[in-house]
């Protein structure tokens, strides 16, 4: 019985190491089996974030076309404002020098006319004045003079509101200059960076 029994624990343990060896390898089967999951996963996580990287890059790149074309947009809707606004006032400014003239010569043919008329008197050596004809004459001349006072001012109220559009028509070229020169530099720095 001993035989039998030593030979069966010889059986047992050999059957025994054999489970074992076959647990062990089952076991190193499924450690491989892991690392290369693992390893697959992480190839799969790196060409995604890869990815998603390279969809970032271009969405930045895709955003600064958009606003760079955004400001070259608004810089040519400033200049065709400022050309509209040029394009009004010249009209005025082209006009402004015939009207000069036109005024200045009504304006020297009216002080050379008074000047005319009062040195036509007569006023020495008993000389006698038709005084209703003098007070007809003053009268005209004063009435001339009052048409004409108005119509300066109402050229100088006109000529103020010249002199105050041109004013802002300055300030605002010298902004639209200043916003130019601004554009200009926003979109070179863009476009360094583009390039980038």
């Amino acid at each position: 019985m001993e035989t039998r029994s030593c030979g069966e624990q010889l059986i047992n343990k050999a059957e025994e190491e054999h489970q074992l060896k076959l647990l062990y390898t089952r076991h190193l089967q499924w450690r491989h089996a892991n690392a290369h999951a693992a390893a697959a996963l992480s190839s799969q996580r790196k060409a995604a974030e890869k990815t998603l990287i390279g969809a970032w890059i271009t969405i930045l790149r895709m955003g600064k076309s958009i606003a760079i074309t955004k400001l070259q947009l608004q810089l040519l809707r400033n200049n065709c404002q400022l050309m509209a606004i040029l394009r009004g006032q010249m009209v005025y400014l082209e006009k402004w020098s015939s009207l000069e003239k036109v005024y200045a010569n009504s304006l020297s043919g009216t002080a050379q006319a008074l000047n005319a008329t009062v040195l036509r008197l007569p006023v020495s050596d008993g000389a006698m004045v038709d005084v209703k004809a003098l007070k007809n004459a003053v009268g005209s001349a004063f009435d001339v003079m009052q048409s004409i006072g108005n119509s300066t001012n109402r050229k100088l109220s006109k000529l103020s509101r010249v002199n105050d559009l041109m004013s802002q028509l300055s300030r605002v070229a010298i902004e639209e200059l200043c916003l130019m020169a601004r554009c200009r530099e926003l979109l070179s720095t863009l476009a360094s960076m583009h390039s980038r």
